[in-house]
């Protein structure tokens, strides 16, 4: 475990050392290339249909960091993100509805590749150029499970694919920008379809097939 922890704050600082190199330069006029951080805190985890909806309901706060690019493209801007973060969750069961009695935890710790198209909306200008003040963007995204802690004493172990696919959606808003940055907040949201990431034998009908859904916010910086 201390792996991970120690992974993910070297993944902090070289995102950091990464922004403070940029304040070296100097701003020109037109950007072709926009740099983004992100803070996360996730809400949600696997979801699944009819009663184990509830699910999501036990689900706890989780974190993240994100470092993506922007490149503008003939005036459409394309976006490609890497995020690592982690979900925790429990899983209650009991009877009627469940054959068995028990609890689960899970934990997830996950590598999120979100790739998708913006929409700009508002621009300010400012220091010679625009800055978008509200951007929707919409795409798709891939999720690999590096790593999954589950924990239980007498339960049948679920099975846990270690990828999934799906939909990506986000707003993000910037009220005001500097010259050598653009705070904001953001909005976003992730919902697999393929594969089954969770698959769980302990219910009485024939197996539940449960997928990932995420919602995350946060604060953006836009470099």
């Amino acid at each position: 475990m201390n792996i991970i922890y120690r992974s993910y704050v070297m993944y902090c600082l070289t995102a950091c050392i990464a922004a403070v190199s940029l304040f070296g330069e100097d701003v020109p006029r037109t950007r072709n290339l926009i740099f983004n951080l992100q803070g996360n805190f996730y809400h949600g985890s696997i979801v699944g249909r009819n009663h184990v909806d509830g699910i999501s309901g036990a689900t706890k706060n989780g974190h993240g960091t994100t470092v993506g690019v922007e490149y503008n493209l003939k005036g459409h801007p394309l976006q490609a993100e890497v995020t690592f973060g982690w979900t925790k969750q429990s899983i209650h069961y009991g009877p009627p509805t469940e054959a068995v009695a028990g609890e689960r935890d899970i934990k997830l710790y996950l590598l999120n590749i979100p790739v998708m198209y913006s929409f700009h909306f508002f621009p300010k200008q400012r220091f010679g150029r625009d800055f978008p003040r509200l951007i929707l963007s919409a795409g798709a995204f891939g999720s690999f499970t590096l790593l999954q802690e589950i924990v239980d004493s007498t339960l049948e172990s679920p099975d846990v694919s270690s990828w999934a696919l799906g939909p990506f959606l986000r707003a993000a808003y910037y009220p005001w920008p500097f010259k050598w940055l653009q705070p904001g907040i953001f909005l976003e949201f992730y919902r697999s379809f393929v594969p089954n990431v969770y698959d769980d034998r302990l219910f009485n009908d024939d197996g539940i097939a449960g997928q990932l859904g995420i919602m995350n916010m946060g604060i953006s910086l836009r470099l």
